[in-house]
């Protein structure tokens, strides 16, 4: 019989991975019309792009995962990067609706997501 380890966690093998750069681009559906922000020392941009508020997410990532993501292995992951960068769009999202009077302005949400894609060396690798 092999062992066990002693601990392990969800994600583990990607932890102390090498990084690459990539971008996440998820498009939302709101009800806005939205000038171009930039957030969080640049890592996050917001436009409109037609219908679509597109969020814009520069970082480090594992290899592994990159390419896991890539091969439809781990796509669930990408939810968690929204899900950590969702108080900064919405803080802004709130601001616009106070401060440019959109009173159909809501917070964003993941059931908001129409697209989310990802990209490395601005080419898209998965969607």
């Amino acid at each position: 019989m092999s062992e066990f380890p002693k601990s392990y966690i969800i994600g583990q093998e990607y932890i102390n991975d090498e990084q690459t750069e990539v971008t996440f681009k998820f498009f939302a559906r709101l009800p806005c019309v939205f000038s171009n922000a930039l957030l969080e020392d640049e890592k996050i941009s917001m436009y409109m792009l037609g219908e679509f508020l597109v969020i814009e997410y520069s970082l480090l990532l594992s290899k592994k995962l990159f390419e896991d993501i890539v091969d439809g292995k781990s796509y669930n992951y990408v939810w968690s990067y929204l899900d950590k960068i969702l108080p900064y769009i919405n803080a802004e999202i709130q601001n616009n609706k106070y401060s440019k009077g959109q009173v159909l302005l809501r917070n964003l949400s993941f059931f908001d997501v129409a697209i989310a894609q990802v990209f490395k060396n601005k080419i898209c690798v998965a969607t």
